[in-house]
């Protein structure tokens, strides 16, 4: 009942941050290469 929702929802807040961080973590530690703007245009015009 509760528990069960409470338990998929601290799941979901858990996995939203790791993403998130990750994310962050990947975009601070990686240089703005012009290949990696490249890789982004490419995602958008898809």
């Amino acid at each position: 009942g509760v528990v069960i929702v409470a338990v998929i929802v601290c799941i979901l807040v858990l996995a939203v941050l790791g993403a998130v961080l990750y994310f962050l973590y990947k975009k601070g530690k990686l240089p703005c290469r012009s290949s990696g703007k490249q890789e982004m245009e490419r995602n958008t015009s898809i």
